[in-house]
């Protein structure tokens, strides 16, 4: 099988994988796939999309097989992709007390509380009484991503949420979204998810 290859390929070149990836694949220095394991991580929204793929699945019978072990395999390379682009949590990084975590979580519904106008970093670090540095840190070790990071997937997936609702047309959702036009709207989606808003309506793929 197709995937079965791929990830037997994966197994005997484990130090090519990230290394929250990695220990999956050996023990004890040999590698090994048998055993269970869970990986517990937030969703990337190219993985949401391939996952939508999966469960609408449009074929029957030897091209769905075909379709769902290609899509699978996607959906490996997609969390290959995120975990390695993830920061390497190490001595390097601050603790943060319980204190900062509720002002970074404090930001956090600052920051996505009106999407069309969003705080700058500074105001944002002032409101929720960090400074800048340790705001755009917070939000690396919290949600693995900085604050302007956060907030441009936030809102693509927030976008993707108005497409599936119907209410509102492109142009509505660029300018309730703050972005600069439709036309970067349009690039934004397709950036994160692989294809324009017009092709995943077309689609008909519902929202997990």
């Amino acid at each position: 099988m197709i995937l079965t290859a791929f990830v037997k390929k994966l197994e005997n070149k484990p130090d090519s994988l990230p290394a929250g990836f990695r220990e999956m694949f050996q023990n004890q220095g040999k590698p090994c796939i048998k055993t269970p394991f869970i990986l517990k991580r937030k969703i990337s929204p190219m993985t949401r999309l391939t996952v939508n793929q999966i469960f609408n699945c449009p074929y029957k019978g030897a091209l769905r097989k075909l379709y769902l072990e290609c899509k699978s395999m996607e959906l490996l390379v997609c969390q290959l992709g995120d975990m390695a682009q993830e920061p390497v949590h190490n001595a390097s990084y601050f603790s943060l007390h319980s204190l900062d975590r509720e002002r970074i979580h404090f930001a956090r519904e600052i920051l996505t509380r009106d999407m069309g106008q969003p705080p700058s970093l500074h105001e944002l670090a002032k409101k929720s009484g960090l400074n800048e540095n340790k705001l755009n840190q917070g939000f690396r070790q919290e949600f693995g991503m900085t604050v302007y990071q956060y907030y441009q997937q936030y809102r693509i997936i927030c976008s993707q949420e108005l497409l599936d609702e119907g209410r509102l047309d492109l142009d509505e959702i660029a300018q309730v979204l703050g972005f600069s036009d439709t036309s970067h709207f349009i690039r934004q989606f397709k950036r994160y998810f692989g294809i324009t808003p017009g092709a995943y309506l077309k689609s008909g793929l519902p929202h997990p």
